[in-house]
């Protein structure tokens, strides 16, 4: 009975060890800011997906303030939306990029 119970503990300490080697293994969360999508793995990059809405510019403008290190915007099935807002995330992201260049944050 004692080999018994030691084995079923010993298993169970395998599956827990197994448990929780699993989640290194799994794809990592991006973090989201409306429409936009921050990979930590990918610290330069920012993914922008969908029509442009009104509230786009505050969500870049929060990405950009909490992950200085974004370069580089990739536009994904940005089909449509509103013009003027777009516009004015074409004006913060040029400005972001002229202020790396010049080396001010």
């Amino acid at each position: 009975m004692l080999a018994a119970s030691l084995a079923l503990s010993m298993t169970g300490l395998s599956v827990a060890v197994a448990q929780t080697q699993a989640p290194a293994q799994q794809q990592e969360e991006p973090e989201r800011y409306g429409p936009f999508f921050f990979l930590p793995s990918q610290p330069n990059l920012l993914v922008y997906v969908g029509a442009v809405g009104a509230n786009d510019v505050l969500n870049l403008k929060k990405a950009l303030r909490e992950h200085p290190t974004i370069s580089t915007l990739i536009l994904q099935n940005n089909g449509s939306g509103l013009v003027l807002i777009g516009l004015g995330l074409a004006l913060a992201f040029l400005g972001l990029r002229m202020r790396q260049e010049r080396g001010v944050r």
